[in-house]
């Protein structure tokens, strides 16, 4: 776990979600606090436990950043199991989505010591839905924390002849989320990864205490349609012992 210390960080409440971060395009303000790396001397180390359930909130967002009221909808993770052998990797956890008004699909992590988070097919899923286009899946670098708090990597791959590639990047910028946990109102610290295209942006935020995903933004640059992208805002984690 990390352990944070010092001034207090601003506090997210998720109905505030979709106007403030909207903003995450422009560079944000760091906090005054101290790190203190984990015990394994990994700066961020996340896991998502079996059994634990995480519950969202999606919206799609117009061409203008802002969220559709109409389209909410809830989706929620339930973790199926840890350790799978499954994509070449024997150390992988199962997440089951289910999403109001969608299939229930499968999503395959990798959560390695040094922090690095890896997803199978999530940018093969981000240019389908953005884009209409269909890439091969493959293993995509979500989060390389192993590079600490500031540094930038290759995600993926954007297209089929592998030519264009998705850019991560991480700036050190933390934010306080207000998230049930277990029944309790708790902030919820977080660190920002920024994912893009020539075309395509994401923002995803991520705590280790608990683990968990909570946020994600993604849109496109120039949009042609009304429907710009989507949010999804954690709400409501639940361990094995507490379900939703």
């Amino acid at each position: 776990m990390v352990r944070l210390k010092g001034t207090p960080r601003r506090v997210l409440q998720p109905f505030l979600v979709g106007s403030v971060l909207f903003a995450f395009l422009a560079p944000g303000c760091r906090g005054d606090d101290t790190l203190t790396e984990t015990d394994s001397g990994a700066f961020y180390s996340v896991r998502l436990e079996t059994g634990t359930q995480y519950r969202y909130t999606v919206w799609s967002i117009d061409r203008f950043g802002d969220r559709i009221l109409s389209s909410e909808r809830i989706r929620t993770w339930t973790v199926h199991a840890e350790n799978v052998s499954v994509h070449g990797f024997d150390d992988v956890t199962v997440v089951i989505d289910s999403t109001e008004g969608e299939p229930n699909d499968t999503l395959d992590f990798r959560f390695l010591a040094s922090g690095d988070i890896y997803q199978y097919g999530f940018v093969s899923r981000w240019i389908a839905r953005s884009e209409s286009k269909t890439i091969p899946p493959q293993w995509d670098l979500l989060a390389a924390f192993s590079l600490g708090q500031v540094g930038t990597w290759t995600v993926g791959v954007a297209d089929s002849a592998g030519s264009s590639t998705v850019k991560g990047e991480t700036r050190g910028e933390e934010l306080l989320f207000e998230v049930l946990v277990n029944g309790t109102l708790t902030a919820v610290p977080s660190y920002r990864v920024d994912l893009r295209t020539s075309s395509l942006l994401a923002s995803i935020w991520i705590s280790d205490s608990p683990s968990a995903f909570l946020l994600f933004r993604d849109e496109i640059v120039f949009p042609t349609t009304p429907i710009r992208g989507e949010l999804a805002q954690l709400t409501e984690v639940a361990t094995p012992f507490r379900p939703l």
